[in-house]
């Protein structure tokens, strides 16, 4: 069983619309209101301002490493911010590139498909845990730790990185960054329009497409989500030599960028590996 990094680390992980992941690894996201609202998780404070800072300290943000390569760090000390909102602790899914063991601390290369980042994290020779850390070279790992800037160098100092053994907590990462990224977005229009279910409907209704562009999109998205599972996802010349030979490369690659714009698919490794974000039959 995968467990989450840092669980017991005291992170409110509510403070996202009332996430939650369960132990069987499936995902619910409740309806929650107190995204920003200072809660903190339980902490209490006497002022607003105590409240806020105990809530940025906290929260445990899931981001891609791109998110954290565009923080605008002009001003080098924190708080950092990601699409507006306050950050400091954060958690990345990526695959290792480079590993540099030193001997106080292990430096580490990750990414994730959307960048690179340095992870660094301090050896602690007293704690069983130093020794029993194995993380071998293009393995996948999920990283929990504090977003830092030094020498106008980003990079995150790891608290917990522990080996990714079941492909689909890339699945649930993903939707982890994509539900915190757009929580804020929902909540404005929801109080905006007053009736946020038939707002969301009106705008996220897919497009329809006609035609041999729409059997094209079937067909890639078919053969996307029946493929066997990979932590790498599917590979875009894989789908071209399984799906035959009247859709080209670019017929096929053409399908998956509309699939990734309406949320039904994502990219994993690079821009040529996918997985589905099993968001229901897209109705092309």
């Amino acid at each position: 069983m995968y467990n989450q990094p840092g669980q017991n680390q005291g992170y409110n992980y509510n403070a996202y619309g009332g996430h939650q992941q369960s132990m069987q690894g499936g995902m619910a996201y409740g309806a929650g209101d107190n995204y920003g609202s200072g809660s903190g998780g339980g902490f209490t404070a006497s002022s607003q301002e105590d409240k806020k800072e105990s809530f940025s300290q906290q929260t445990l943000r899931p981001a891609s490493i791109k998110q954290l390569l565009e923080i605008n760090t002009d001003n080098p000390e924190p708080p950092y911010t990601i699409n507006g909102e306050e950050i400091k602790q954060v958690t990345v899914v990526a695959v290792v590139r480079d590993i540099n063991v030193q001997t106080t601390m292990t430096q580490y290369t990750v990414e994730d498909g959307t960048g690179a980042i340095e992870v660094k994290m301090w050896i602690d020779q007293n704690s069983p845990a130093a020794s029993e850390l194995n993380v071998p070279l293009l393995s996948y790992v999920k990283i929990t730790g504090d977003f830092r800037v030094y020498s106008d160098k980003k990079h995150i100092l790891a608290h917990s990185i522990k080996p990714v053994t079941d492909h689909n907590e890339l699945t649930y990462h993903g939707l982890d960054v994509i539900y915190a990224s757009l929580y804020k977005d929902m909540k404005n229009s929801r109080s905006g329009e007053g009736s946020y279910s038939a707002h969301s409907a009106a705008n996220t209704a897919a497009p329809q497409y006609k035609g041999n562009e729409s059997d094209n999109i079937r067909r890639v998205y078919d053969y996307i989500s029946n493929a066997p599972n990979s932590l790498e996802g599917v590979f875009i010349n894989d789908i071209q030599k399984n799906i035959g030979i009247t859709i080209s490369l670019e017929q096929i690659r053409s399908a998956v960028n509309l699939l990734i714009d309406d949320g039904f698919v994502y990219t994993v490794m690079d821009e040529d590996h996918f997985f589905t974000t099993n968001a229901g039959y897209p109705s092309y």
